[in-house]
């Protein structure tokens, strides 16, 4: 009878294999860091909410965080956010958690986003941006992708209470004391075949202003005094009036002036 010996493996994990593993960890530990990621609500102590965020981590942030402006926060055991990571661990060995942080990162991704829409004007490439006014209009910004200069604006405008569509081309950028100011503009009703052009042949910046030019006109000042001067008219005196009126009926009344004989 014979017995087949195999070769045997030696399954007992060397040095290099533990530098390998913890590198490995490292790796992915740096990957999370300065980055937001995603964690549920695990408990809510006080003005802290417990969040995991995976990795057997776990880290506190203050609720107000999570709260809209002007609203408090809606924030519930179980409920998943976002939340950006700072560091793996602290000093008490939690990870360090920020939402406000978080939010601004959507912020520069919701940017980078609209500066990844672009559109040609003129020729030539450029990034397009919504701008949305208080007054409830909404602008469209171009700025050209290698001069990251302004070319062209477009919005709704409005002129003797009529609406419509308007743009406005800029260009012969040259630089002025330190700024890139346009030299040419053109506008016109959007879509219109004609615009209406605008050269500049000088800017000044910031130039010295005499404030005598801020003073009221002399003869406005002047109509402004007389009509402060002026007084109203005098009132008729009706009792003056009716004296006089009854002296005449007296004189003009025929049987007043028999009467006056009679008596004679």
């Amino acid at each position: 009878m014979s017995t087949a010996i195999g070769e045997s493996k030696d399954l007992t994990p060397t040095r290099e294999d533990f530098a390998a593993l913890l590198n490995e960890t490292l790796s992915e530990e740096d990957a999370f860091e300065g980055s937001v990621v995603k964690g549920t609500v695990t408990a809510i102590e006080k003005d802290l909410a417990v969040i995991d965020v995976g990795l057997k981590m776990e880290g506190r942030v203050p609720v107000r965080e999570f709260a809209l402006p002007g609203k408090p926060a809606e924030l519930k055991v179980g409920d998943t956010v976002e939340v950006y990571l700072e560091r793996m661990e602290n000093a008490l060995g939690e990870a360090v958690l920020s939402r406000e942080k978080a939010r601004r990162e959507e912020s520069w991704t919701r940017l980078e986003e609209k500066f990844n829409s672009k559109e040609q004007v003129e020729g030539a490439e450029a990034f397009k941006l919504k701008v949305s006014k208080k007054n409830g209009y909404v602008d469209y910004f171009y700025i050209d992708t290698e001069t990251y200069l302004l070319v062209k604006q477009d919005g709704k405008r409005k002129r003797q209470g009529t609406e419509f569509e308007a743009e406005t081309f800029l260009s012969d950028y040259k630089e002025v004391e330190g700024y890139m100011l346009p030299f040419t503009m053109e506008q016109a009703a959007k879509g219109a075949p004609q615009r209406q052009k605008f050269t500049f042949s000088k800017y000044e910046l910031n130039p010295p202003i005499d404030d005598a030019r801020f003073k009221m006109p002399a003869a406005a000042a002047a109509t402004d005094t007389t009509k402060a001067a002026a007084k109203p008219a005098a009132a008729v005196d009706t009792t003056k009036s009716g004296d006089a009126k009854a002296a005449t009926a007296k004189k003009t009344d025929p049987k007043a002036a028999k009467g006056k004989k009679k008596d004679q």
